[in-house]
């Protein structure tokens, strides 16, 4: 995975996603093993568990950036990674409004966000095999035209 040409840019990246992760729902990306360096609470809460993160198995997913007259605002990257490599419990630290395992088939039961569900659907379809790693998308709005994209170009959606 890299982003732009920049291999150390694309690990912050997939560290932030893996400190998110932890915070969000309690499960580490990671395997065995003492972690050094920071000392933010997040990372004192996965060292305790003697996990160190696991870049290999995380899967680039796309980009999205929020509207500028959004009250929340954000500029995300979605992964993935396999169930099979995630240790710790579910627990969500009430950012999420519901943490847990869910069946791919009932998704389109749930009600959520335009980019969210775009996203979701490019992972499971990235999973199954069924689209394309390469080229990754870009979320986002003009004013008030939804935007997809790749690095460099656009398409609007509406």
């Amino acid at each position: 995975m890299g982003v732009g040409q920049s291999q150390s840019r694309a690990r912050a990246l997939a560290m932030a996603a893996i400190r998110e992760t932890w915070e969000e729902t309690g499960l580490v990306v990671g395997v065995a093993g003492q972690l050094k360096g920071s000392r933010a609470p997040s990372w004192e809460a996965i060292r305790s568990l003697n996990q160190v993160p696991d870049l290999q198995h995380l899967g680039y997913v796309g980009r999205a950036i929020t509207p500028s007259f959004s009250k929340i605002r954000f500029h995300a990257r979605f992964f993935t990674v396999d169930a099979r490599h995630l240790s710790g419990e579910i627990q969500g630290d009430g950012e999420l409004v519901e943490v847990g395992w869910w069946n791919v088939a009932d998704l389109n039961d749930l009600p959520m966000r335009g980019v969210t569900r775009f996203m979701l659907d490019r992972a499971v379809g990235l999973v199954r095999g069924e689209v394309e790693e390469r080229p990754t998308p870009i979320f986002r709005w003009r004013g008030s035209r939804v935007l997809l994209g790749v690095e460099g170009y656009f398409t609007n959606l509406k």
